[in-house]
């Protein structure tokens, strides 16, 4: 199955990319997704003290990381907000 990715922000620094497709396994979970980016991209992890260098929403809703992907979903990655 294929999923769109979208970056935004700081991410789009780290990644050098806008958005891109990724494959994965029929029913992959949206941790799944996560960790298959953390792989490719292992200073994203740098972005935060917990290890969590994003925000994910799937088709625009916050879901749990448990959530099942269904082919063709977009998945929006965007850094946690910080500061005062």
């Amino acid at each position: 199955m294929k999923v769109k990715v979208k970056y935004f922000s700081l991410l789009r620094d780290y990644t050098r990319r806008i958005e891109e497709e990724v494959e994965l396994p029929d029913n992959a979970r949206l941790e799944d997704l996560l960790d298959k980016i953390a792989e490719k991209y292992p200073e994203l992890k740098t972005l935060s003290d917990d290890g969590v260098p994003a925000i994910p929403l799937v088709n625009g809703k916050y879901v749990d990381p448990k959530y099942k992907l269904k082919n063709g979903d977009e998945v929006a990655l965007m850094p946690p907000a910080s500061g005062g």
